[in-house]
């Protein structure tokens, strides 16, 4: 009955936040990656010629340009796949709107966003299962965290925290199971997670250790089993081959590799590397811990985790040690342009299980705190929905005339100490005015000349002249940043269908929270019983 009632919340949630992240989707790309990875998967699935020459519009004539037709046909293909399917649909919807093949791609993350509050919600009822309590925290993460911005912008860091979350569950699950169906649901996690992003790796060390203490509990109850450790040892090798070709197969070698070193790890002196720590946890305008007000909490309940679940504290630990360490070194560590610091979008569900070792102990002080910064979260994230980062980059760029590129120069922690160049204030203040432009704004394409200086590489400063056109002309400039809203302002024929679509996931929204509603109801009458 349990299980039964379980999986019956665990629909509803699902459906809730998919809706949820559906309406508040963006409806466009924000990120050249992502638009490339989209192009690709329109060329697999509908035949229609790859013009690379076109990304030279946005990329200049630079190397960038030039190696675009080696980097992107074979790079990250875990983004290409997941957009294959919204291509196909799109291209069947093409007669009710013919934009469909582009819009529908741009809400893939939110059904990743919605897979990640799925299995975060069964995680944490594995670990303590009190399904209000975890259910109230999950509403904390899905909304009050980054993850709500990423379901909206097209960066692959939620595809990445899906599969590292998911490897974790399934480790989880294995080590109290036994069974190998868990261990085959690692290893397609740890497949999916590479296909995304190289960085997957990283998880690795955590993932060792969990599946060592896999074998020694294993061996401990039934020492018979050394076969099934065998095969997994067997199916690991498999996958470290497989690791093998695919770095062969995208052209990986070692002068490859040393390129990219060079290019990319410039803080490997002790200065540079504390400077790059301070500015992805502490610095007024990139901390981890104000993008995510509710962890400002959650560091107290590190000690509490690692006395009830040490070796879940441990993978914290690992995961969390890996990926900022990793990142320190790098030029660009902040991740920008994006909102707060994107590469440590996958410490964030990790993150959460402190938060809730807290939240289960049900001090006032302590539930009354969750609830303030949960609250304050909350509407940073959605000035991060409401507008674009584009919009950011483009004011700071014209009126504090900051460098084209300053988040990759050395003296980056320069501009992230100041709080004037924190994205959620900055942005924040925009609010009413865009408002006030959204009352008398018509489209309005803004020149190839502009749109030219706008993406040049390898330039101080961008003209002004570009940046005043964009402001003046730019959807990203003048209208909330999400999808039904920009559809106000196209041609009416587009404009209907985008409002029917609209209305379906209104009434997915409604219904699925009003079943999510009658099951929580339902949790607490059974605990009174």
């Amino acid at each position: 009955m349990y299980l039964n009632h379980l999986r019956n919340i665990s629909l509803s949630l699902f459906g809730f936040f998919l809706f949820s992240y559906l309406l508040t989707s963006a409806g466009d790309f924000d990120v050249q990656d992502s638009w490339v990875r989209y192009e690709v998967a329109r060329h697999v699935v509908t035949g229609v010629p790859l013009d690379l020459n076109q990304f030279q519009r946005t990329w200049d004539q630079t190397p960038e340009a030039r190696s675009l037709k080696i980097q992107f046909p074979t790079h990250r293909w875990g983004q290409v796949y997941a957009m294959m399917p919204f291509v196909y649909l799109g291209g069947l919807l093409k007669s009710l709107d013919p934009q469909a093949e582009y819009v529908l791609p741009t809400f893939l993350n939110a059904f990743w966003g919605a897979l990640v509050i799925l299995v975060f919600f069964y995680f944490l009822n594995m670990v303590w299962p009190h399904p209000k309590e975890n259910l109230i925290m999950t509403f904390l993460f899905g909304f009050s965290t980054m993850i709500f911005v990423y379901t909206h912008s097209m960066h692959d860091a939620i595809q990445e925290t899906f599969f590292a979350l998911s490897a974790v569950y399934f480790s989880w699950k294995l080590i109290l199971a036994q069974r190998i169906h868990y261990f085959l649901g690692v290893i397609f996690c740890v497949i999916g997670g590479l296909l995304t992003r190289y960085t997957f790796i990283l998880l690795f060390p955590a993932l060792m250790y969990l599946w060592m203490i896999h074998v020694r509990s294993l061996l401990k109850q039934n020492p018979r089993k050394v076969s099934l450790v065998g095969w997994e040892g067997l199916i690991l090798l498999g996958l470290g081959i497989f690791m093998v070709w695919v770095g062969v197969g995208l052209g990986a070698s070692l002068q490859t590799i040393s390129s990219f070193s060079r290019d990319t790890f410039v803080n490997l002196n002790f200065h540079s590397f504390l400077n790059a720590l301070f500015g992805l946890l502490f610095s007024p305008a990139k901390s981890f811990f104000i993008f995510n007000p509710v962890f400002i909490v959650g560091v107290f309940g590190i000690f509490g985790l690692f006395k009830y679940h040490r070796h879940l504290a441990i993978v914290v630990g690992l995961v969390t040690i890996c990926y900022v360490f990793f990142y320190a070194f790098f030029r660009c560590f902040t991740g920008d342009p994006a909102w707060g610091p994107r590469y440590l979008l996958v410490l964030i569900p990790f993150w959460m299980f402190p938060v809730a070792v807290l939240f289960q102990h049900r001090k006032k002080i302590i539930t009354r705190s969750l609830y303030g910064l949960s609250i304050i979260g909350f509407c940073f994230q959605w000035v991060g929905i409401l507008i674009c980062v584009t919009h950011y980059i483009h004011v700071t760029n014209l009126v504090d005339e900051l460098p084209r590129y300053y988040y990759e120069r050395p003296d980056v922690v320069y501009y992230l100490k100041q709080w004037k160049y924190n994205a959620i204030f900055r942005m924040g203040r925009e609010l009413p005015d865009m408002w006030n432009r959204m009352r008398t704004y018509h489209y309005r394409p803004i020149s190839e000349e502009s749109l030219k200086k706008l993406h040049q590489r390898r330039i101080d400063f961008i003209e002004p002249d570009a940046l005043k056109e964009a402001l003046a002309k730019g959807f990203t400039d003048n209208v909330f940043d999400l999808w039904w809203i920009k559809a106000v302002y196209f041609p009416p024929a587009h404009f209907r269908w985008r409002i029917i679509l609209m209305m379906v996931f209104l009434l997915g929204w409604f219904g699925s929270g009003y079943l999510l509603m009658v099951g929580f109801i339902s949790d607490s009458q059974m605990k009174r019983c």
